[in-house]
Formats: structure tokens, sequence, C-alpha cells
């Protein structure tokens, strides 16, 4: 995914204008952290606003034992990459009707069908409509 297309997705920027969002986008830096990787500690000094592109990061509380307790896993989505047919039948659902859920689902904004990904940019969005939050 481009800078733009990852801000895209982000609540606070989705209606920002195509011109808008690749100011934004030259103001941004790419950093990949390796598994078990710290990214900031409680007390840091801020550097910046981060945003999750890919895989998943754990928000943490060091506990005064010195052990963590992880408050939040934060990701910018999950892409399950399988057929419409597979996922219809895995949700005991005729395939029309996914995809008509799909596309209304689509169109709110709450997932991205592209092809055979369908991704979940927000996860407390999609929790929020199935009642999990």
């Amino acid at each position: 995914m481009t800078p733009s297309e990852i801000i895209r997705q982000l609540p606070a920027f989705r209606n920002l204008s195509p011109g808008q969002l690749e100011r934004v986008a030259g103001l941004t830096t790419h950093k990949l952290l390796p598994r078990q990787r710290v990214l900031f500690r409680q007390g840091d000094v801020s550097t910046g606003f981060y945003a999750v592109a890919r895989g998943a990061i754990s928000l943490g509380r060091e506990q005064a034992d010195g052990t963590e307790h992880v408050l939040r896993i934060v990701s910018c989505g999950i892409a399950m990459d399988c057929t419409k047919h597979a996922l219809a039948a895995e949700l005991g659902m005729q395939p029309e009707t996914l995809s008509r859920h799909l596309t209304r689902l689509s169109a709110e904004g709450i997932l991205i069908v592209k092809g055979r990904k369908v991704i979940v940019p927000v996860i407390a969005t999609l929790r929020r409509i199935v009642g999990g939050d």
C-alpha cells in the first residue's frame, strides 16, 4: 500500500481531498518494526503520529514488578485471502447473499473488497456492528 492509501483508511483523514492526502503522505516516514521491538515507551517524548499499515502492535503498561500488562492490540485491519465462495460457505450463506452484504459494508466504508481480499481497516467499527464492543 502507498502512504496515501494507508492514510485514507484512517478515520481522521478519510475525508481529505486527493491533494491533501498527497501532502500528508509527503510528511510520512515508513518504519519497519521487527517482532518484539519497542516503538516507544510510556513517558517518551512524542516524535510523531503512528499508524499500523500491516501486522499488529501491542500497547502495554509496565507493572511495578517489571512485567508488562497488554492494554490493547492495534492493527490497521484483518485481511482474509480466500474466495468469496469459500468465505460464504464458512459463514453458512449463499455467495450471492455474501456479495450483497460485502457491497453494503464496502459502501459504508466498513470493509474494503479487493478481488479475493476482504480487508477490515478499522476492527473496532466492525466489532461495534456485531455487538462485540
